[in-house]
């Protein structure tokens, strides 16, 4: 695996990862600018990016898109995150032109068709619903509605009702012209790639433009405690109870720290032997689906959340032991699971991302957000390996002390209206 970078005069980045044993290559196209920059009143406008990709360019009708896609590429998809909007196609590594051709011109050439933008209004309005009709996605946005007061993770990404049913193609292509621009935009290959070819490739169809953009500094509210630390939300025609716990932790931690969070985190809730699925599931039959983690966004914020669902009546008995399954101290009798863990994560290690390009995507662009420098991937599993095998109970407690002080958390639960 080799990783390689080129940074074009106006700012635009071009890298490759190039893996040689692989048969396939991803290419993507990322513009810096997700929902966290939403208009309050007009929410749910950079998700609309992501629809309108698809719609039509100044070269391609919607299905002269389509039937391309069809013919060259093994997937092709885009993803709006809170910081990044993500057009991507993976193709067998003989068709990297191919990928970069309908890639780069969905990413600059997309023209918005009024007659698109008013037709797609109806499945993001549909996406919107879906979401939150789940108890999971209502819980846990319900959650960061508790934590923060005012950074973006408290808000529905994928927009509002009177957001979405707002935007305009001038909305669109305002916007587009701000924010799609060469310093602000990252373009990726992954796999059976080479540096020279995707640099050729980029470089003719991202036009020259020496435009900069001025990002907004979120505040991550690290410090700042919940408002209010508990709500319940009762809902019609439901058979099951939904239990969400979580606090904020740091947005930026070292590699260190996030594998010492990986391995609290498999102690206390996420493992197959960790404390809340021994207690809630194995011990007492009260969940099927228990488990936590952290969600870090890199120059927004960071939360922990942990979610039981089990049957109504038993969201006290549940909320408790979650309590005690994340709040106990972690001591020597923790050791089996501990070594357990240790073993786990070296097997990982060993494993690698094996056929996972995504992984290698994700990795390059986490280094990329924390301003750090890509030469240092390569060492990766390495140092991966050298920290897992370094850890011990005292750091993991240490940790737990640190990152979850009751008063920090806030409960959200929904359950059915009687």
């Amino acid at each position: 695996m080799k990783i390689k970078e080129t940074v074009r005069r106006d700012g635009l980045r071009i890298i490759s990862c190039n893996i040689p044993t692989q048969t396939r290559v991803s290419v993507e196209i990322s513009a810096l600018v997700g929902s966290a920059y939403d208009p309050s009143h007009k929410q749910g406008l950079f998700h609309y990016f992501e629809h309108m990709a698809f719609k039509g360019t100044k070269k391609r009708t919607v299905k002269e898109i389509s039937d391309f896609a069809n013919r060259n590429l093994l997937n092709f998809n885009a993803s709006t995150s809170r910081l990044r909007t993500e057009y991507y196609g993976v193709a067998v590594y003989k068709k990297l032109t191919e990928a970069c051709d309908v890639i780069s011109d969905i990413y600059v050439n997309s023209n918005f068709p009024t007659k698109e933008i008013k037709k797609e209004k109806g499945p993001v309005l549909l996406e919107a619903a879906r979401n939150k009709d789940g108890d999971s996605y209502l819980s846990d946005l319900t959650l960061r509605e508790l934590l923060y007061a005012k950074n973006p993770l408290r808000q529905f990404s994928t927009g509002t009702e009177e957001g979405i049913k707002s935007i305009t193609r001038n909305d669109l292509v305002r916007e587009k012209d701000k924010w799609y621009v060469p310093s602000n935009t990252i373009a990726l290959a992954v796999g059976r790639v080479s540096h020279s070819a995707f640099v050729r490739e980029i470089e003719k169809r991202v036009p020259i433009n020496a435009s900069v953009v001025n990002h907004p500094i979120w505040d991550s509210e690290l410090n700042l405690f919940p408002g209010e630390v508990r709500k319940v939300i009762e809902r019609k025609d439901r058979n099951q109870s939904t239990v969400v716990m979580g606090c904020k932790v740091p947005e930026k931690v070292s590699d260190r720290m996030d594998v010492v969070e990986d391995f609290l985190l498999s102690l206390l809730v996420s493992g197959w032997s960790s404390r809340l699925r021994h207690e809630v599931r194995e011990k007492r039959g009260l969940a099927y689906s228990a488990r936590g983690g952290i969600t870090r966004m890199y120059g927004l914020g960071a939360y922990f959340s942990s979610f039981v669902q089990t049957k109504p009546g038993k969201e006290k008995i549940v909320e408790s032991l979650m309590r005690k399954a994340i709040f106990t101290p972690i001591t020597i009798k923790d050791k089996k699971i501990f070594e357990d863990t240790r073993e786990t994560m070296n097997d990982h290690i060993t494993a690698g991302f094996g056929e996972n390009l995504d992984r290698w995507g994700d990795l390059i662009y986490e280094k990329i957000v924390k301003g750090e420098s890509l030469s240092g991937i390569e060492r990766y599993f390495k140092e991966q390996r050298a920290i897992v095998n370094s850890l011990s109970l005292k750091e993991a407690e240490k940790m737990r002390k640190e990152l979850f002080r009751p008063e920090r958390f806030a409960t959200v639960i929904i359950k059915p209206k009687k």
